[in-house]
């Protein structure tokens, strides 16, 4: 079942923005009260930033990237069809424990009948760690998940890396489901996963992976764009078809 595809993506520094200016919250992203077995439901964990400076906080070490446009990325999901649940997370949450949370409101949706290829785990930097702990966690190997600039074995901050170690690396033998894994080659925090699905076991894992360059690095998904939205949506929308 293991598949591992790298695709290149070569692209000039001026991408293009789908939206270029910030967007504010809508009233909620919580998992809905009323279950619609037929929709397609897609989870966003945001990335660290957002516990520090807010949904739309301003990264101190690379401010050409501007606002972090959080809601416009939960909006711009919300256009292309999807059921979006997400939150905004307080500062220092704990990775296993926030986690656990997730994969308790997945559960909530299996038992209320909807499929697991209706839904969809994703997550940006942090988010997308706990996007991997989540899938070992539920071991379900129908359940797709999308990591943005998330692979972090060879951080530059040796914190990062023994949380990397200890919450990540060390279940990665645990991952099940469908994976795709998008990050720009100049990226100086993040790169392939190619070491973390290949921890898993061949027959519970299906993973893809998409390297752009961008010149943005880590940036790039710091707001929607083009160059990531689209192939993970289109992604979500082919796999297991």
């Amino acid at each position: 079942m293991k598949k591992f595809i790298i695709a290149t993506m070569v692209i000039c520094l001026c991408t293009t923005l789908v939206f270029a200016a910030p967007v504010t919250a809508k009233s909620s992203y919580k998992i809905p009260s009323n279950i619609d077995p037929s929709a397609k439901y897609l989870f966003f964990m945001h990335g660290r930033i957002v516990e520090k400076r807010g949904p739309q906080g301003v990264h101190p070490k690379h401010p050409e990237w501007g606002p972090h446009d959080y809601y416009g990325i939960l909006k711009s999901f919300e256009e292309k069809g999807f059921t979006v649940i997400s939150e905004e997370r307080p500062k220092g949450t704990k990775l296993l424990k926030y986690s656990k949370k997730v994969a308790k409101q997945i559960i909530a949706l299996l038992e209320a009948r909807v499929p697991p290829e209706n839904i969809t785990v994703s997550g940006f930097s942090k988010g997308g760690t706990m996007t991997l702990i989540v899938a070992t966690l539920l071991k379900n190997p129908k359940i797709k998940y999308v990591i943005l600039a998330v692979c972090c074995s060879n951080h530059p901050n040796p914190k990062f890396k023994k949380i990397i170690r200890e919450h990540v690396l060390s279940r990665c033998q645990d991952l099940q489901g469908w994976f795709l894994s998008i990050y720009d080659t100049v990226d100086d925090q993040c790169q392939t996963c190619e070491t973390e699905f290949k921890m898993a076991a061949p027959e519970t894992i299906n993973s893809t992976e998409i390297k752009l360059t961008t010149g943005l690095g880590h940036g790039l998904f710091w707001t929607t764009r083009e160059e990531w939205l689209e192939p993970m949506v289109s992604w979500i929308n082919q796999s297991q078809q």
